[in-house]
């Protein structure tokens, strides 16, 4: 591992200090999984913008999921057809 050096405000250190006490994790630990958490959701949010482009730029048709949706459907639901 390596080591790095960030500068806070008290007032985040103070609720550092009180979440690792509380989870019972030392500071760099929970700095860690924080800091884990935070790409991961950085990075769904990047699949998620690549998602919407893909789909304005091939739409989905309006029958592209017929037979996927009438295959899940039970067949005494009057909605569905099959």
């Amino acid at each position: 591992m390596k080591t790095t050096f960030i500068v806070i405000s008290e007032r985040l250190l103070r609720a550092v200090n009180k979440v690792a006490t509380a989870t019972k994790q030392t500071r760099p630990e929970l700095f860690r999984n924080a800091l884990g958490h935070w790409l991961a959701s950085v990075r769904r949010r990047e699949h998620a913008r690549a998602d919407r482009e893909a789909y304005l730029r091939q739409p989905v048709t309006a029958d592209e999921f017929a037979g996927l949706i009438n295959a899940q459907a039970f067949t005494d639901d009057p909605e569905f057809d099959h």
